[in-house]
């Protein structure tokens, strides 16, 4: 298995927090009686798998044995739970990506919404199926409602929030990354931005994208390369576009930490003025940094 890297770190840190989180929640305070392994957590493996990949999958196994351990739950049923959270999160992270026409979960289609339906559905019965012989024919039934109910009703509402709004790019299997539907190189010269706008202009059409969307997201870049330049003038800042219900603008560059969003108190009121505009434009407007990669900063915008 490949070393994670930081975000998959991140992922397995923050879903095995969830999961614990909601787990204890429910169990502790009694609101569901139907055994320790159905819950409002039922949701996470799925959608954990969809859009964060394996480790954050495992990040729920995790979180599962942690909550089993001061609960006292029976073994029988942390093998099963985490035998359903391995089966559901790990079976869509794979099939999801490597059935035919295979793209980015945006669930605005018919064909999206039936085929995470028939997906969690048949690996619902799956992790039934596989817990069987340890928690027995009632048991498994509750596994099977309970991961497939959540899965399209919690799981649906979260997945249409990570993949519009948010913006998340998925992690997907090994050999199967789906490109951005832009990708692009910016430096200092005002032919570069050019260059870059036009570029942005032609997959706009390609995506159907009006142009009143456009030139918010050509604005945006301008006035963050402007800020990036003023201070780094020899960065050059690489960049992707994602054309969805919304649009995502990833920036990043080297060269030192710098944050555009800063403020710094020598800027004047039309500096702060183009800043505010830029942040009230955006639905996220978010920046941070990679200290161990020569100080890589990353932006990221949500139009």
């Amino acid at each position: 298995m490949q070393k994670p890297d930081r975000g998959a770190r991140l992922c397995f840190g923050l879903t095995t927090l969830l999961y614990l989180i909601l787990d204890l929640a429910v169990q502790l305070t009694g609101y569901l009686s139907f055994g320790p392994i159905v819950g409002l957590k039922n949701f996470i493996p799925a959608t954990a798998g969809l859009f964060f990949g394996l480790y954050a999958v495992l990040g729920t196994c995790v979180g599962c044995v942690i909550g089993a351990l001061i609960l006292s739950t029976p073994w029988q049923y942390v093998a099963a739970e985490c035998l359903a959270n391995l089966i559901v999160g790990v079976g869509i992270w794979l099939l999801w990506y490597r059935l035919p026409k295979a793209h980015r979960p945006a669930f605005k289609t018919g064909r999206d919404l039936l085929r995470l339906l028939l997906l969690v559905l048949s690996l619902s019965v799956c992790a039934a199926l596989a817990a069987l012989p340890l928690i027995g024919t009632d048991g498994a039934v509750r596994v099977f409602a309970a991961y497939a109910s959540q899965s399209l009703i919690v799981g649906l509402v979260v997945d249409i929030l990570l993949s519009s709004i948010l913006c998340v790019k998925p992690i997907c299997p090994p050999g199967h990354a789906i490109p951005y539907d832009l990708s692009f190189s910016l430096t200092s010269s005002p032919e570069s931005l050019i260059e870059v706008n036009e570029s942005i202009e032609m997959a706009a059409l390609r995506h159907k994208i009006g142009m009143k969307r456009v030139f918010e997201l050509e604005s945006c870049l301008e006035e963050l390369s402007i800020r990036v330049f003023k201070a780094l003038p020899d960065a050059e800042i690489e960049g992707s576009v994602l054309f969805s219900d919304t649009i995502s603008l990833r920036l990043s560059y080297c060269g030192g930490a710098y944050n555009p969003f800063h403020i710094g108190p020598e800027e004047d009121e039309l500096d702060i003025l183009s800043l505010k505009l830029l942040r009230h434009r955006a639905l996220r407007a978010a920046y941070y940094d990679h200290t161990h990669t020569d100080r890589e900063n990353n932006i990221h915008i949500v139009l």
